[in-house]
Protein backbone atom coordinates (compact mmCIF):
# COMPACT_ATOMS: atom_id res chain seq x y z
CA UNK A 1 0.00 0.00 0.00
CA UNK A 2 1.24 3.01 -1.33
CA UNK A 3 2.00 6.20 1.62
CA UNK A 4 0.88 9.91 -0.15
CA UNK A 5 3.84 12.15 0.77
CA UNK A 6 3.51 16.08 1.85
CA UNK A 7 4.43 17.19 -1.83
CA UNK A 8 2.26 14.58 -3.40
CA UNK A 9 -0.38 15.56 -1.28
CA UNK A 10 0.06 19.62 -2.37
CA UNK A 11 0.33 18.43 -6.36
CA UNK A 12 -3.11 16.34 -6.09
CA UNK A 13 -5.05 19.45 -4.12
CA UNK A 14 -4.14 21.84 -6.70
CA UNK A 15 -5.43 19.35 -9.55
CA UNK A 16 -8.17 18.49 -7.55
CA UNK A 17 -9.31 22.00 -6.99
CA UNK A 18 -8.59 23.16 -10.92
CA UNK A 19 -10.43 20.31 -12.17
CA UNK A 20 -13.76 20.17 -9.83
CA UNK A 21 -13.34 23.17 -7.45
CA UNK A 22 -12.89 21.02 -4.82
CA UNK A 23 -10.93 22.47 -2.18
CA UNK A 24 -8.62 19.63 0.44
CA UNK A 25 -7.06 21.27 3.19
CA UNK A 26 -4.33 20.41 5.37
CA UNK A 27 -4.89 17.13 7.37
CA UNK A 28 -6.94 15.39 4.21
CA UNK A 29 -4.30 13.27 3.35
CA UNK A 30 -5.91 10.03 5.32
CA UNK A 31 -8.76 11.13 3.09
CA UNK A 32 -6.80 11.10 -0.52
CA UNK A 33 -4.86 8.11 0.36
CA UNK A 34 -7.94 5.98 1.17
CA UNK A 35 -10.08 7.14 -1.56
CA UNK A 36 -7.23 7.15 -4.72
CA UNK A 37 -5.46 3.71 -3.42
CA UNK A 38 -7.69 1.66 -5.60
CA UNK A 39 -7.15 3.79 -8.60
CA UNK A 40 -3.47 2.94 -8.22
CA UNK A 41 -4.56 -0.19 -7.64
CA UNK A 42 -7.01 -0.29 -11.17
CA UNK A 43 -4.06 1.77 -13.51
CA UNK A 44 -0.99 -0.44 -11.99
CA UNK A 45 0.62 2.32 -10.75
CA UNK A 46 3.52 2.62 -8.10
CA UNK A 47 3.03 6.26 -6.50
CA UNK A 48 1.10 9.11 -6.07
CA UNK A 49 3.43 10.70 -7.60
CA UNK A 50 2.86 8.49 -10.84
CA UNK A 51 -1.12 9.02 -10.73
CA UNK A 52 -0.77 13.07 -10.85
CA UNK A 53 1.50 12.63 -13.75
CA UNK A 54 -0.49 10.23 -15.59
CA UNK A 55 -3.89 12.19 -15.14
CA UNK A 56 -1.88 15.38 -16.40
CA UNK A 57 -1.10 13.86 -19.62
CA UNK A 58 -4.44 12.22 -19.75
CA UNK A 59 -5.90 13.23 -23.31
CA UNK A 60 -9.46 10.90 -22.85
CA UNK A 61 -9.98 12.15 -19.60
CA UNK A 62 -11.30 9.32 -18.53
CA UNK A 63 -8.32 9.07 -15.76
CA UNK A 64 -9.38 12.76 -14.75
CA UNK A 65 -13.22 11.63 -14.00
CA UNK A 66 -11.94 8.23 -11.72
CA UNK A 67 -10.01 11.01 -9.65
CA UNK A 68 -12.52 13.23 -9.19
CA UNK A 69 -15.64 10.50 -8.43
CA UNK A 70 -12.86 8.55 -5.93
CA UNK A 71 -12.29 12.06 -3.92
CA UNK A 72 -15.75 12.89 -4.26
CA UNK A 73 -18.15 11.61 -1.25
CA UNK A 74 -20.98 9.88 -2.29
CA UNK A 75 -22.32 9.82 1.18
CA UNK A 76 -26.38 9.90 0.86
CA UNK A 77 -29.34 8.52 1.99
CA UNK A 78 -33.10 8.69 1.20
CA UNK A 79 -34.96 11.36 3.70
CA UNK A 80 -31.51 12.72 5.33
CA UNK A 81 -32.44 15.42 7.79
CA UNK A 82 -35.56 15.25 7.46
CA UNK A 83 -36.26 19.29 7.74
CA UNK A 84 -35.84 20.08 4.22
CA UNK A 85 -38.26 17.86 3.05
CA UNK A 86 -40.85 19.07 5.71
CA UNK A 87 -39.78 22.75 4.17
CA UNK A 88 -40.78 21.58 1.04
CA UNK A 89 -44.48 19.78 1.90
CA UNK A 90 -45.71 22.79 4.66
CA UNK A 91 -44.02 25.30 2.99
CA UNK A 92 -42.02 25.94 0.05
CA UNK A 93 -44.38 23.77 -2.43
CA UNK A 94 -48.01 25.58 -1.05
CA UNK A 95 -46.31 28.69 -1.99
CA UNK A 96 -45.02 28.03 -5.25
CA UNK A 97 -48.62 26.41 -6.11
CA UNK A 98 -50.19 29.73 -5.12
CA UNK A 99 -47.96 31.35 -7.25
CA UNK A 100 -48.74 29.22 -10.61
CA UNK A 101 -52.54 29.33 -9.80
CA UNK A 102 -52.94 31.30 -12.66
CA UNK A 103 -51.38 29.64 -15.34
CA UNK A 104 -53.17 27.48 -17.55
CA UNK A 105 -50.58 24.40 -17.49
CA UNK A 106 -48.44 24.81 -14.08
CA UNK A 107 -45.11 22.95 -14.00
CA UNK A 108 -43.03 22.69 -10.39
CA UNK A 109 -39.76 22.26 -11.62
CA UNK A 110 -36.94 21.09 -8.95
CA UNK A 111 -33.46 20.41 -9.61
CA UNK A 112 -31.32 18.17 -7.07
CA UNK A 113 -27.47 19.30 -7.84
CA UNK A 114 -24.96 16.35 -6.46
CA UNK A 115 -27.86 14.03 -5.99
CA UNK A 116 -25.20 10.85 -5.66
CA UNK A 117 -27.00 8.10 -6.64
CA UNK A 118 -30.27 9.38 -6.11
CA UNK A 119 -32.09 9.16 -2.92
CA UNK A 120 -32.03 12.78 -2.48
CA UNK A 121 -34.13 12.59 -5.81
CA UNK A 122 -36.88 10.09 -5.08
CA UNK A 123 -37.47 11.23 -2.05
CA UNK A 124 -38.65 14.65 -3.03
CA UNK A 125 -40.55 12.74 -5.34
CA UNK A 126 -42.22 10.77 -2.42
CA UNK A 127 -42.79 14.00 -0.89
CA UNK A 128 -45.24 15.29 -3.56
CA UNK A 129 -46.44 12.11 -4.16
CA UNK A 130 -47.97 12.16 -0.72
CA UNK A 131 -49.22 15.33 -0.35
CA UNK A 132 -50.66 16.04 -3.95
CA UNK A 133 -54.14 13.41 -4.81
CA UNK A 134 -53.83 12.15 -8.47
CA UNK A 135 -55.61 13.91 -10.66
CA UNK A 136 -53.55 17.22 -9.62
CA UNK A 137 -53.45 19.87 -12.15
CA UNK A 138 -49.74 20.23 -11.55
CA UNK A 139 -46.83 18.53 -13.58
CA UNK A 140 -43.82 17.64 -11.61
CA UNK A 141 -40.31 17.58 -13.14
CA UNK A 142 -37.04 16.95 -10.81
CA UNK A 143 -33.99 16.94 -12.15
CA UNK A 144 -31.17 15.23 -10.47
CA UNK A 145 -27.22 16.30 -11.64
CA UNK A 146 -23.79 14.75 -10.05
CA UNK A 147 -20.48 15.15 -11.44
CA UNK A 148 -19.57 11.24 -11.15
CA UNK A 149 -21.03 9.60 -14.63
CA UNK A 150 -21.23 5.89 -12.56
CA UNK A 151 -23.33 7.88 -9.49
CA UNK A 152 -25.45 9.03 -12.20
CA UNK A 153 -26.00 5.69 -13.99
CA UNK A 154 -26.70 4.15 -10.15
CA UNK A 155 -29.44 6.59 -9.87
CA UNK A 156 -31.18 6.65 -13.10
CA UNK A 157 -31.61 2.95 -12.65
CA UNK A 158 -33.42 3.45 -9.58
CA UNK A 159 -31.88 0.11 -7.82
CA UNK A 160 -30.80 -0.03 -3.94
CA UNK A 161 -29.73 -3.44 -1.58
CA UNK A 162 -31.26 -3.68 1.69
CA UNK A 163 -28.02 -1.69 3.65
CA UNK A 164 -29.34 1.73 1.55
CA UNK A 165 -32.77 0.68 1.91
CA UNK A 166 -32.50 0.95 5.37
CA UNK A 167 -30.69 4.19 6.01
CA UNK A 168 -33.70 6.69 6.21
CA UNK A 169 -36.61 4.59 4.30
CA UNK A 170 -39.48 3.57 6.46
CA UNK A 171 -41.56 1.04 5.93
CA UNK A 172 -44.61 3.30 4.86
CA UNK A 173 -42.41 4.91 2.01
CA UNK A 174 -40.60 1.16 0.93
CA UNK A 175 -44.25 -0.56 0.62
CA UNK A 176 -45.95 2.00 -1.59
CA UNK A 177 -42.99 3.07 -4.08
CA UNK A 178 -41.00 0.22 -4.09
CA UNK A 179 -40.92 -3.17 -5.43
CA UNK A 180 -38.54 -6.71 -4.44
CA UNK A 181 -35.81 -6.87 -6.97
CA UNK A 182 -32.81 -9.20 -7.23
CA UNK A 183 -30.86 -9.01 -3.34
CA UNK A 184 -32.69 -5.51 -3.27
CA UNK A 185 -35.30 -2.62 -3.68
CA UNK A 186 -36.51 -0.42 -7.06
CA UNK A 187 -38.27 2.37 -7.24
CA UNK A 188 -41.56 2.31 -9.30
CA UNK A 189 -42.37 3.76 -12.11
CA UNK A 190 -44.95 6.21 -10.84
CA UNK A 191 -41.76 8.10 -8.90
CA UNK A 192 -39.45 6.93 -11.17
CA UNK A 193 -41.08 9.03 -13.69
CA UNK A 194 -41.11 12.09 -12.42
CA UNK A 195 -37.21 12.30 -12.47
CA UNK A 196 -34.74 12.51 -14.86
CA UNK A 197 -30.73 12.40 -14.43
CA UNK A 198 -28.01 14.28 -15.94
CA UNK A 199 -23.90 14.95 -15.31
CA UNK A 200 -23.21 18.41 -14.91
CA UNK A 201 -20.54 20.07 -13.39
CA UNK A 202 -21.33 23.06 -10.93
CA UNK A 203 -18.14 24.64 -11.63
CA UNK A 204 -19.24 25.43 -15.33
CA UNK A 205 -22.19 27.43 -16.37
CA UNK A 206 -25.29 26.20 -15.79
CA UNK A 207 -27.78 27.81 -18.14
CA UNK A 208 -28.36 24.72 -19.96
CA UNK A 209 -30.00 23.11 -17.55
CA UNK A 210 -33.12 25.18 -17.33
CA UNK A 211 -34.78 27.15 -14.76
CA UNK A 212 -36.06 25.92 -11.67
CA UNK A 213 -38.43 26.53 -9.03
CA UNK A 214 -36.69 25.01 -6.19
CA UNK A 215 -32.80 23.69 -6.04
CA UNK A 216 -31.44 21.72 -3.68
CA UNK A 217 -27.37 22.25 -3.21
CA UNK A 218 -26.89 20.81 0.04
CA UNK A 219 -23.46 20.05 1.34
CA UNK A 220 -21.91 20.44 -1.47
CA UNK A 221 -20.03 24.05 -1.10
CA UNK A 222 -18.41 23.06 2.25
CA UNK A 223 -15.85 21.70 -0.28
CA UNK A 224 -15.35 24.72 -1.76
CA UNK A 225 -13.12 27.65 -1.09
CA UNK A 226 -14.89 31.36 -0.22
CA UNK A 227 -14.76 32.47 -4.03
CA UNK A 228 -15.92 28.91 -5.05
CA UNK A 229 -18.60 29.36 -3.31
CA UNK A 230 -19.75 32.99 -4.23
CA UNK A 231 -19.17 31.95 -7.73
CA UNK A 232 -21.33 28.80 -7.10
CA UNK A 233 -24.37 30.57 -5.73
CA UNK A 234 -24.48 32.57 -8.13
CA UNK A 235 -24.50 30.42 -10.75
CA UNK A 236 -27.34 28.92 -8.65
CA UNK A 237 -29.29 32.02 -8.61
CA UNK A 238 -29.21 32.25 -12.45
CA UNK A 239 -31.04 29.57 -13.53
CA UNK A 240 -33.44 30.10 -10.18
CA UNK A 241 -37.28 31.51 -11.63
CA UNK A 242 -38.64 34.67 -10.01
CA UNK A 243 -39.15 33.75 -6.39
CA UNK A 244 -37.58 30.29 -6.34
CA UNK A 245 -35.88 28.86 -3.42
CA UNK A 246 -32.60 26.89 -2.77
CA UNK A 247 -32.08 24.58 0.15
CA UNK A 248 -28.53 24.05 1.74
CA UNK A 249 -26.76 21.54 4.62
CA UNK A 250 -27.85 22.12 7.93
CA UNK A 251 -24.68 23.28 8.65
CA UNK A 252 -24.21 26.08 5.79
CA UNK A 253 -25.54 29.29 5.75
CA UNK A 254 -24.95 31.81 3.01
CA UNK A 255 -24.21 34.60 4.72
CA UNK A 256 -21.79 37.20 3.29
CA UNK A 257 -21.86 34.86 0.45
CA UNK A 258 -25.00 35.46 -1.72
CA UNK A 259 -26.27 38.43 -1.80
CA UNK A 260 -29.10 37.58 -4.82
CA UNK A 261 -30.93 35.39 -1.85
CA UNK A 262 -32.83 35.91 1.91
CA UNK A 263 -33.33 33.69 4.41
CA UNK A 264 -36.40 32.06 5.79
CA UNK A 265 -37.16 31.08 8.47
CA UNK A 266 -39.94 28.51 9.23
CA UNK A 267 -40.34 24.71 11.15
CA UNK A 268 -37.30 25.29 12.74
CA UNK A 269 -35.77 25.26 9.21
CA UNK A 270 -33.56 27.65 6.73
CA UNK A 271 -34.35 28.00 3.43
CA UNK A 272 -32.97 30.57 0.96
CA UNK A 273 -35.45 32.88 -1.78
CA UNK A 274 -33.99 34.36 -4.32
CA UNK A 275 -34.88 37.93 -4.53
CA UNK A 276 -37.69 39.75 -6.13
CA UNK A 277 -35.15 42.02 -8.30
CA UNK A 278 -33.47 39.06 -9.41
CA UNK A 279 -34.74 37.05 -12.25
CA UNK A 280 -33.34 34.17 -14.69
CA UNK A 281 -30.30 35.34 -16.53
CA UNK A 282 -29.78 38.14 -14.38
CA UNK A 283 -26.71 36.95 -12.48
CA UNK A 284 -24.19 35.75 -15.21
CA UNK A 285 -21.24 33.64 -15.31
CA UNK A 286 -19.17 36.06 -17.04
CA UNK A 287 -18.21 39.71 -15.37
CA UNK A 288 -20.30 42.49 -16.44
CA UNK A 289 -18.90 44.93 -18.65
CA UNK A 290 -20.48 48.37 -17.65
CA UNK A 291 -21.93 50.00 -20.91
CA UNK A 292 -19.79 52.66 -22.13
CA UNK A 293 -20.94 56.21 -21.88
CA UNK A 294 -22.84 57.65 -25.07
CA UNK A 295 -20.45 60.41 -26.51
CA UNK A 296 -21.77 64.51 -25.37
CA UNK A 297 -23.06 66.20 -27.83
CA UNK A 298 -21.69 70.15 -27.94
CA UNK A 299 -24.11 72.30 -26.93
CA UNK A 300 -24.12 75.59 -28.36
CA UNK A 301 -24.40 78.48 -25.86
CA UNK A 302 -24.94 82.53 -26.43
CA UNK A 303 -22.40 84.45 -24.85
CA UNK A 304 -22.84 85.77 -21.40
CA UNK A 305 -23.26 89.87 -20.98
CA UNK A 306 -20.67 91.43 -19.77
CA UNK A 307 -21.37 91.63 -15.86
CA UNK A 308 -21.91 95.61 -15.44
CA UNK A 309 -20.52 97.16 -12.27
CA UNK A 310 -23.42 97.70 -9.41
CA UNK A 311 -24.07 100.68 -8.14
CA UNK A 312 -22.48 101.17 -4.57
CA UNK A 313 -25.61 101.95 -2.54
CA UNK A 314 -25.66 103.46 0.87
CA UNK A 315 -26.43 101.31 3.49
CA UNK A 316 -29.79 102.87 5.39
CA UNK A 317 -28.86 104.30 9.19
CA UNK A 318 -29.93 101.55 11.46
CA UNK A 319 -31.75 101.81 14.56
CA UNK A 320 -31.61 100.62 17.41
CA UNK A 321 -34.99 98.82 18.68
CA UNK A 322 -37.07 100.85 20.86
CA UNK A 323 -38.74 98.95 23.54
CA UNK A 324 -42.60 99.02 23.57
CA UNK A 325 -42.67 101.56 26.50
CA UNK A 326 -40.34 103.98 24.32
CA UNK A 327 -42.17 103.58 21.10
CA UNK A 328 -45.01 104.90 23.02
CA UNK A 329 -43.28 107.72 24.33
CA UNK A 330 -41.81 108.15 20.43
CA UNK A 331 -44.87 108.50 19.16
CA UNK A 332 -46.81 110.74 21.71
CA UNK A 333 -49.35 108.41 23.50
CA UNK A 334 -49.68 109.54 27.08
CA UNK A 335 -50.77 107.22 29.15
CA UNK A 336 -53.01 108.52 31.53
CA UNK A 337 -54.36 107.38 35.19
CA UNK A 338 -57.43 105.95 35.88
CA UNK A 339 -58.98 108.35 38.97
CA UNK A 340 -60.51 106.53 41.67
CA UNK A 341 -64.12 106.10 41.19
CA UNK A 342 -66.07 108.81 43.31
CA UNK A 343 -68.28 107.55 46.02
CA UNK A 344 -71.92 108.05 45.09
CA UNK A 345 -74.03 110.81 46.06
CA UNK A 346 -77.79 110.18 46.31
CA UNK A 347 -79.56 113.37 46.53
CA UNK A 348 -81.03 114.19 50.24
CA UNK A 349 -85.00 115.04 50.13
CA UNK A 350 -85.19 118.65 50.26
CA UNK A 351 -88.16 119.44 53.42
CA UNK A 352 -90.45 121.59 52.31
CA UNK A 353 -91.85 124.89 53.86
CA UNK A 354 -93.77 125.41 56.55
CA UNK A 355 -97.50 126.88 54.96
CA UNK A 356 -98.06 130.13 56.87
CA UNK A 357 -101.40 130.32 58.79
CA UNK A 358 -104.31 132.74 57.36
CA UNK A 359 -104.82 136.05 59.22
CA UNK A 360 -108.33 135.03 59.44
CA UNK A 361 -107.40 132.03 61.31
CA UNK A 362 -105.07 133.70 63.28
CA UNK A 363 -107.81 136.39 64.04
CA UNK A 364 -110.22 133.77 64.98
CA UNK A 365 -107.48 132.12 67.10
CA UNK A 366 -107.11 134.87 69.32
CA UNK A 367 -110.48 135.90 69.39
CA UNK A 368 -111.47 132.04 70.65
CA UNK A 369 -108.37 132.91 73.25
CA UNK A 370 -109.51 135.75 74.21
CA UNK A 371 -113.04 134.90 74.60
CA UNK A 372 -112.37 132.07 76.92
CA UNK A 373 -109.87 134.24 78.98
CA UNK A 374 -112.14 137.23 80.01
CA UNK A 375 -111.27 136.55 83.61
CA UNK A 376 -108.02 137.82 83.00
CA UNK A 377 -105.88 140.39 83.84
CA UNK A 378 -106.57 143.60 81.27
CA UNK A 379 -102.42 143.24 80.88
CA UNK A 380 -102.61 139.93 79.20
CA UNK A 381 -105.31 141.43 76.89
CA UNK A 382 -102.68 144.07 76.22
CA UNK A 383 -99.93 141.83 76.03
CA UNK A 384 -101.79 139.26 73.25
CA UNK A 385 -102.62 142.26 70.98
CA UNK A 386 -98.82 142.90 71.09
CA UNK A 387 -98.26 139.87 69.78
CA UNK A 388 -100.79 139.97 67.59
CA UNK A 389 -99.75 142.43 65.92
CA UNK A 390 -96.45 140.81 65.61
CA UNK A 391 -98.08 137.70 64.07
CA UNK A 392 -99.64 139.63 61.22
CA UNK A 393 -96.18 141.65 60.64
CA UNK A 394 -94.71 138.03 59.95
CA UNK A 395 -97.44 137.24 57.67
CA UNK A 396 -97.49 139.77 55.71
CA UNK A 397 -93.73 139.22 54.92
CA UNK A 398 -94.44 135.76 54.25
CA UNK A 399 -97.09 136.77 51.77
CA UNK A 400 -94.79 139.47 49.96
CA UNK A 401 -92.07 136.83 50.00
CA UNK A 402 -94.18 134.17 48.18
CA UNK A 403 -95.20 137.33 45.60
CA UNK A 404 -91.85 137.58 44.78
CA UNK A 405 -91.49 133.90 43.71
Amino acid sequence: MATITEKEFDNLARFILETAGIQLEKGKEYLMEARLEPILERYGLDSFSDLHRKALVDQTGKLRTAIIEGITINETYFFRDHTPFDLLKNKIVPDLIDLKSGQSNPTLKIWSAACSTGQEVYSIGMTLKDMMPAGFPVDINILGTDISGEAVARASYGKYNQFEIERGLDNYHLNKYFTKADKGWRIKDEIRSMARFSHADLNKPLTSLGSFDVIFCRNVAIYFPVSGKISLFQRLASVLNPGGVLIVGGSESLAGLAKDFIPRHYLNGVYYQLRKSTSPGAVSDKPVTPPKPLPRRPVSRAPEPTPQPRPIQKSPTRTKPVAIGRKLDKIKVEKTETPPPKPAVYPQPVPKPEQAPSSEHVKSSLLSSLGQKKSKHSSLLAEGQVQSTGKVSLLAKLKEKERKR
